[in-house]
């Protein structure tokens, strides 16, 4: 699992991000396929980008055992365990947390 390789091997810099399905990508194109096991029922404006919106985290895709409200509460966690152990991340050293529309 990504975390207990984060928290093993303690890379300098870490990235942790939640999958954003940009319309008319392959990935997009998948989202009524059942083999992936992942759902998300938002379309996204043009405001959002890589990290989402202006560093905010945020969370549409789920799974059939997974909210997108728990993907996002997980990485929210990992983030801040991430700070916690002195592990640098990519972006920002601040946790930015934003309630799943």
């Amino acid at each position: 699992m990504t975390r207990d390789w984060i928290f093993k091997y303690r890379p300098d810099r870490v990235d942790v991000n939640i999958l954003i399905p940009f319309p008319g990508t392959p990935i997009d194109r998948m989202k009524h396929d059942d083999k992936y096991d992942v759902t998300w029922k938002e379309s996204l404006s043009e405001e959002f980008y890589y990290k989402g919106k202006r560093g905010d985290a945020i969370g549409i895709v789920s799974t059939s055992s997974l909210t997108a409200q728990q993907i996002k509460d997980f990485r929210n966690e990992l983030v801040r365990d991430i700070q916690r152990e002195g592990i640098g991340m990519a972006i920002t050293d601040k946790l930015v947390e934003v309630e799943h529309a």
